[in-house]
This record gives C-alpha cells, sequence and structure tokens, in this order.
C-alpha cells in the first residue's frame, strides 16, 4: 500500500496520497493548489492515475486544489453533503444512497496501523474504504 502524508508549510495543512500500489489508481485528500506540480510529479514517479481527489471540510487556510487536479487529471472531485460547493462532482451522501456508497468504494490493502488511520481522516466524509 501507498499512503503518503505531505505537509505544507506555509498553510500548516496535512495532504495524503493513498494507492494500493505502483502502477495502481490513487486518491489524493484535503490538496492544497500551491502544491499541484508537486502531487502531479508525485503520480508520475509512482505510475499512479488519480481518480479521486476529496476534500474533508472547507478550508479556510488554504485554497483547495480540487480543480486543478480534476483539470489535469479528469478525477472526481468529491466532498461532503452539505458542501455548498457547485463544481463537485459527487457530494457524499453516503447515509442517504447506496448508489453513492458503490461509487465511492476504494479498495486498498493495508496495513492494521494504517487501516485506523485512514479511517480517522475519512470519518469526516464517510468515505467507504474495502480495508
Amino acid at each position: 500500500m501507498i499512503f503518503k502524508q505531505l505537509f505544507d508549510q506555509k498553510s500548516s495543512t496535512y495532504t495524503y496520497l493513498i494507492a494500493s500500489s505502483k502502477g495502481r489508481e490513487a486518491l489524493i485528500i484535503d490538496p492544497v493548489l500551491e502544491n499541484v506540480s508537486n502531487y502531479i510529479i508525485l503520480l508520475k514517479e509512482l505510475d499512479l492515475r488519480l481518480v479521486k481527489v476529496i476534500d474533508t471540510h472547507i478550508h479556510a487556510d488554504h485554497i483547495t486544489a480540487l480543480n486543478e487536479l480534476n483539470k489535469r487529471t479528469s478525477c472526481t472531485r468529491i466532498m461532503g453533503e452539505n458542501s455548498k460547493s457547485e463544481v463537485i462532482d459527487l457530494k457524499n451522501e453516503l447515509r442517504k444512497s447506496k448508489e453513492a456508497q458503490r461509487k465511492l468504494k476504494v479498495s486498498f490493502e493495508a496495513s492494521e496501523r494504517s487501516r485506523v488511520k485512514l479511517k480517522r481522516i475519512l470519518r469526516q466524509t464517510n468515505v467507504v474504504l474495502d480495508l
């Protein structure tokens, strides 16, 4: 499993890149706009295809990179069901929709320690992981 925690010093924001292994699909959580080029480089280095990008909540500390990553990779943009954003592809309404659960389901082989950390990070958006 690939689990990269990235830190933006300017905004003190943690961003996460997650994939099951090199050459597979990936998702990025809480991306920062100023770091998009770094994310793209990392994806290429690991031979990953970005399929989903998630903001766990509205960020006052930085500008999200959801739209820029979508422009560069055609990934799906995801935010919580109460998001007021009009540019989101999927609003996470998992408690209400089994179809949304299927769309958001992501499978990863992960260690127990990684599973616990991932579940805690994603709890706010209720993204379903097969861990």
